[in-house]
């Protein structure tokens, strides 16, 4: 939570600093916090799209064992 210029005002240089800082970090948490869910969804999109290709891939193989009468798992 952001203090009051007042409120700043009386603190000491190095108090204002320490507020400074944690505004920053709050901030910061906040963001990634935030983040973080998007991350969550990209990450399930490029699993879905990893097996979607591995299936692909085993459709493939399966076609080409079957035109040349061999046998792929």
């Amino acid at each position: 939570m952001p203090y009051r210029k007042a409120t700043l005002h009386r603190m000491s240089p190095e108090a204002r600093k320490l507020a400074r800082l944690i505004g920053d970090l709050d901030s910061v948490t906040r963001r990634l916090k935030n983040f973080l869910s998007v991350v969550q969804e990209l990450e399930l999109w490029a699993r879905a799209a990893q097996a979607q290709a591995k299936a692909a891939e085993r459709k493939a193989r399966q076609d080409i064992g079957e035109r040349k009468g061999v046998a792929f798992d």
